[in-house]
């Protein structure tokens, strides 16, 4: 009688049969023809470990050793057969196998059973652990075939997620050819420059969703193989061959699809006594929740919306800006506007003296008048030589909340010759290598970033993490060691 070893070496790991036809791969592993001729077709893997197939395997001999062994092992296994006839015998006592021994988990005589080697172990009839474990394994195939179908439906998702990466790359790309055709002839050179910084993010992107869904593919292959597996021992007539079956190929692959981190639950109504000793049922934990959708990051920043703005300062006489033209209000006597709303100083002392001390004790800041909640925005602040300011948005609590905890800021502040950014949870002291003249603001509702730019030369400052809704554009000024700020001012193009 073969081996289970030596019959293991000789199985196909696709088929779970003895060779027919065997070819072996570059990677060392070895399939049948046929079954590896049909796995090439959807994938150009090695079924086994998963290796990439080179071209030139495409015309694979027979490994004739493999072949000559197999054979051998399929004429050994008939001969065993016709032996054994359809009694299963136990090979110590040439006795009938009646007995399953819960214990060691194997098929035993009468005779094992008074043996020493089994003293206090628990027995059933073959039948009736037999059935048991049919039940289990019903319970396992109906897991796995809703397992692989929530497993396929997420890697449906990612092809879409991939989908709809690749629209809106070809959707920028378009709207970028469409801006810089009117400045073709200065910024070629630029606009080369972008689209390959949009082509990196695409691949970079794409590149990630791949190597998820391939982690998600192969994740389905292999439970799909085990699926089959399993639903193979649905075929088998006879309770010994069954249970042999199940000792020696599917046990270990059921227990590994329970949640071992949660009890078995407790039956209510049945006969603990009879199934005392049996595999317990335990919940099955799914491998979709340890998987996740990789979903769209494509994103140029504020080249989607505000790319000619951005490249102002290369080519002045052909853009074409679009920034927000805000315009502000306060209600501090501290501050006052310009006639044209777009510009704020500090309210002269003998000015300010003359008004109560309530509107002497308010803050002096303001807000502009548009409330960004959608889209993507862009705005400039020219601060001179300003002792102190604060730029950034401003969001507020309402009802309840709103008297509690007032308004949320977060900004870029210049004070004491020092720039400090004050987020959520940020607040960071940083470094300019030239004090600028102008700030630009870049708000994204869809990425939630507010983004700080030196507009002198369009070189990134900082960007903070900006998760609220319905905010402000938010300007504050005052003075700083007795000398008062110059005007806030803003751009309009």
């Amino acid at each position: 009688m073969a081996s289970t070893t030596y019959v293991e070496e000789l199985t196909c790991s696709v088929c779970l049969s003895l060779f027919t036809d065997p070819v072996s791969l570059s990677c060392g592993h070895s399939f049948c023809r046929q079954c590896f001729t049909n796995f090439r077709r959807t994938q150009n893997l090695c079924p086994y470990c998963r290796a990439r197939i080179s071209t030139a395997e495409g015309n694979l001999s027979t490994n004739h050793i493999l072949k000559s062994l197999a054979d051998k092992a399929k004429e050994e296994a008939v001969r065993d057969e016709k032996t054994r006839g359809t009694e299963w015998l136990c090979p110590d006592h040439d006795e009938k196998l009646k007995l399953f021994c819960e214990t060691d988990q194997q098929l035993v005589c009468v005779i094992c059973r008074d043996g020493e080697k089994h003293d206090g172990h628990k027995f059933k009839p073959i039948k009736e652990a037999a059935s048991a474990r049919r039940r289990e394994l019903d319970e396992a195939i109906q897991f796995h075939t809703s397992d692989n179908s929530s497993v396929e439906h997420l890697a449906k998702q990612q092809e879409k997620e991939m989908t709809k990466t690749k629209t809106k790359s070809c959707q920028l790309r378009t709207q970028i050819s469409s801006q810089f055709e009117e400045m073709h002839q200065f910024l070629k050179k630029r606009e080369d420059q972008i689209k390959n910084e949009l082509q990196e993010k695409e691949e970079k992107t794409l590149t990630k969703m791949r190597g998820n869904l391939e982690s998600i593919e192969l994740i389905l292959s292999e439970r799909k193989e085990k699926e089959v597996m399993m639903k193979s021992a649905q075929d088998i007539p006879d309770s010994e061959g069954f249970l042999q079956w199940w000792n020696e190929r599917s046990l270990s692959e059921v227990e590994a699809l329970k949640n071992r981190d949660m009890p078995p639950p407790e039956r209510h109504g049945e006969d603990t006594t009879e199934t005392q000793g049996a595999t317990k049922e335990r919940p099955y934990k799914s491998r979709v929740d340890d998987l996740k959708v990789t979903p769209v990051s494509l994103s140029l920043g504020p080249y989607e919306s505000h790319l000619q703005f951005f490249v102002w300062k290369e080519m002045l006489q052909v853009i074409n800006p679009l920034p927000e033209r805000l315009t502000l209000q306060t209600v501090s006597q501290k501050l006052t506007i310009s006639n044209d709303r777009r510009s704020v100083f500090c309210t002269p002392r003998n000015v300010e003296s003359a008004h109560s001390a309530r509107h002497q004790s308010q803050q002096s800041q303001l807000l502009s008048n548009s409330k960004f909640s959608t889209g993507q925005h862009c705005w400039e602040i020219e601060v001179g030589s300003g002792a102190f300011w604060e730029l950034g948005v401003k969001t507020f609590w309402g009802g309840f909340w709103l008297k509690l905890f007032g308004s949320k800021t977060m900004c870029l502040r210049y004070r004491n010759q020092k720039y400090t950014v004050h987020g959520m949870d940020t607040e960071k002291q940083i470094l300019l290598r030239e004090r600028p003249r102008k700030i630009a603001l870049y708000l994204s509702c869809a990425t939630k970033e507010l983004s700080f730019y030196n507009a002198d030369d369009m070189s990134l400052i900082y960007t903070l993490v900006c998760n609220w809704e319905d905010v402000s554009a938010y300007l504050n000024i005052g003075e700083c060691d007795g000398v008062d700020s110059d005007p806030l001012t803003v751009c309009w193009y």
